[in-house]
């Protein structure tokens, strides 16, 4: 009998496979029968599918973990699947096991049992390596150095600190230029001066957020490129680097969360719990996310990070940093500033805006929609100086240069690979410019 297997549903392929050359040790029983009442269609599209597709391993043939002889298992154990659990229902084990790559799993008569299968993939079994693991040891812990940065804090970012120090998982929000990313610095420094390195993971959703906190993006932490495709995902599980850096993982910390969908972010906890065998949220790792749905949203989504179920299930504890630190001592400023981020501006307060019109004649920075349109207005002003342009060439400095990650910050930075200047030009520092001081 001839059929492509790619017009099943992908749940479904893996019986398919066994059903058609796929051997089984599962003898035919009556049950055979009321699995052809309860699923006609399959069954008219498989007209020789037997008991062994049903209830028999999707690796059988490999020699791996089979469902053995008995029947009538009260629990099944999803050891590597797509949400690795115990599940009632063989249908719904099927689900997260048919057409995943190096699926383990087996039935059982009873609950405990099927919890101990589940919880022996963290045995190290799972590893290739001939050596075992070595246990991570923290350092020992260096209380004056944790108070001199924790000194540096807010009264209300020192309330955020305790918490996360204490570790639980935590969302971190607030206006521009609360100390968001400054608070993010300071606790990715006492974490690992308590754990070490490895074991904290700092990400963020594009790489130029990444770099302003010492991180990588998410996505090249979980190895999946744009997460897009199954195939993306599987790829990411199936690579050892990526399950070497989930494993050595405590705390994962992700800035700019407002830029990830909530389909990523869905994705991407299951992939760690996957790797860690884990059915908590995030394989049970603690979790810190900071960012500012107010500001830049994802690219290309359907939905929000906080519309994602592994949101919930994570029980974020939520602060919201109202001290602004970049127009402190300007209240009028801030309170502009504070409606245009919610979208509700008052009448007396958009009267202001006709004041800002340039009357005296002097040159006033313009903000414009696109880096493009910027670049026009400079151009276009640097020629009508006199004099000669010069050239200055970035140079781009990097430990990992030939990471995509970096190569692809670096494309992403506001200042330009190539400046070209004119004695008496405005100049605009992106970056505060220290200098040091004459004896």
């Amino acid at each position: 009998m001839a059929m492509r297997l790619s017009r099943l549903p992908v749940h479904l392929r893996g019986l398919a496979h066994l059903a058609h050359g796929g051997s089984a040790a599962v003898p035919r029983t009556a049950l055979h029968g009321t699995f052809r009442e309860e699923h006609p269609d399959l069954c008219s599209r498989l007209p020789r599918l037997a008991l062994p597709a049903v209830l028999g391993c999707f690796e059988a043939r490999r020699g791996k973990v089979t469902m053995g002889a008995k029947q009538g298992f009260a629990f099944y154990a999803v050891q590597r699947g797509r949400a690795p659990g115990v599940y009632r229902k063989w249908m719904d084990c099927s689900e997260q096991v048919a057409g995943f790559p190096g699926a383990r799993f087996k039935g059982f008569h009873s609950e405990q049992e099927a919890e101990a299968f589940v919880r022996s993939s963290a045995s190290p079994k799972r590893s290739r390596s001939k050596a075992a693991s070595p246990k991570r040891e923290h350092k020992e812990p260096d209380p004056e150095a944790e108070a001199k940065l924790l000194a540096e804090l807010h009264e209300e970012q020192m309330v955020i600190a305790e918490e996360v120090l204490a570790g639980r998982n935590v969302f971190i929000t607030g206006l521009p230029g609360c100390g968001k990313s400054f608070l993010l610095k300071k606790l990715i420094e006492i974490l690992r001066l308590r754990k070490g390195h490895e074991a904290v993971a700092v990400c963020a959703s594009t790489g130029v957020a990444g770099i302003h906190i010492g991180g990588s993006t998410f996505h090249s932490y979980l190895g999946c490129k744009a997460g897009e495709s199954e195939e993306d995902w599987q790829k990411a599980f199936r690579s050892r680097k990526v399950k070497k850096r989930i494993r050595n993982t405590e705390i994962l910390l992700i800035d700019e969360v407002s830029m990830i969908s909530g389909e990523f972010l869905e994705e991407a906890g299951q992939l760690v719990a996957q790797v860690l065998a884990s059915e908590k949220p995030f394989g049970g790792l603690q979790v810190v996310l900071c960012g500012d749905f107010l500001q830049l949203p994802p690219v290309k989504a359907t939905s929000l990070a906080f519309q994602a179920s592994v949101w919930e299930a994570l029980n974020l504890r939520c602060f919201n940093l109202k001290h602004n630190f970049r127009q402190s001592g300007d209240e009028a400023l801030q309170s502009l500033l504070g409606q245009l981020r919610l979208g509700v501006l008052e009448k007396s307060l958009l009267s202001t805006f006709g004041d800002m019109s340039d009357h005296d004649g002097e040159v006033h920075p313009k903000i414009v929609s696109t880096n493009d349109e910027a670049l026009k207005i400079n151009t276009r002003n640097l020629a009508g100086l006199s004099g000669v342009a010069r050239a200055f060439e970035a140079l781009d400095v990097a430990d990992s240069p030939f990471d995509p990650a970096v190569k692809t910050a670096f494309q992403n930075l506001l200042a330009e690979q190539t400046l070209e200047l004119k004695v008496g030009c405005v100049v605009m520092l992106l970056k505060n410019l220290r200098l040091q001081r004459q004896a």
